[in-house]
């Protein structure tokens, strides 16, 4: 079975993406909000600044997202909502440039757990609640992980093309080699825990620094699962940074 991060940022189909008319990273920046149903309810997201969301409507965008959905939902994380990247980034890998994979990216997922499609408890109380088990949740998700990724049981490759589109494009990690810090962060708006993570592409080794989010917007608990992976270890603080202000402009956005 398909595992996965994060964290890994509800496709019953990423809809009503801003137009884009050209691959063009101009073109890609009206690409920063998603609209995007989650039962009854329409969200409204916004990607960070510089970043766009990802196109279903385009084959290779269309193949990670479908991907990721699979993935995610097997693994018990939710149904995926978007996926965002810096829409240069976008732009060359939707040109097939070398060496394109996305290897800063957000997941937003919508966390439709046991059919339950919203929540009763207020936001305060449902960060309160998460605090307290949003580590153990994300160990048991991310960390414990039984089957290798891409349908191989046996071991992990780290050969590109033999992963699935969503392992190869966001450069996820292996089930089992995410490391959690040790306590989830509280701000009024959401719940974040950091991790980290050792990648191996085409026997090149990265370093990965991610935070995984959770708040709820119109009584809808959504999860963010944001990652830079480089050559070297990305500034944890900056990447935790993003993530709170990304999960704060979403609760300003769905009031």
């Amino acid at each position: 079975m398909k595992k996965f991060i994060y964290a890994f940022v509800a496709l019953a189909m990423i809809a009503c993406v801003s137009p884009a008319l050209a691959k063009t990273p101009d073109a890609l920046s009206f690409r920063r909000t998603l609209f995007a149903p989650a039962g009854q309810r329409m969200l409204l997201l916004e990607a960070p600044l510089g970043m766009c969301f990802m196109d279903p409507s385009y084959y290779e965008e269309g193949e990670i997202a479908e991907d990721a959905k699979d993935i995610l939902e097997e693994n018990g994380q939710g149904r995926l909502l978007g996926i965002f990247a810096p829409c240069m980034d976008i732009a060359a890998f939707d040109a097939g440039a070398d060496d394109s994979a996305l290897r800063v990216s957000g997941i937003v997922t919508w966390l439709n757990i046991d059919g339950e499609e919203s929540t009763r408890l207020s936001r305060a109380d449902y960060l309160g609640l998460q605090q307290e088990k949003f580590r153990e949740t994300l160990d048991r998700r991310l960390v414990r992980g039984d089957d290798a990724p891409g349908g191989n049981d046996d071991a992990p490759s780290d050969d590109s093309s033999t992963l699935s589109p969503a392992y190869a494009a966001l450069m996820l990690p292996w089930p089992g080699d995410y490391t959690l810090d040790k306590k989830a962060k509280a701000t009024q708006d959401a719940v974040m825990l950091g991790y980290t993570a050792d990648i191996s592409r085409d026997r090149v080794k990265y370093a990965l620094s991610g935070v995984a989010a959770t708040t709820v917007i119109k009584d809808t608990p959504i999860a963010l699962y944001l990652s830079y992976t480089g050559a070297k270890p990305y500034d944890p603080a900056k990447v935790r940074a993003l993530a709170e202000k990304f999960m704060a402009q979403q609760v300003v956005l769905n009031k």
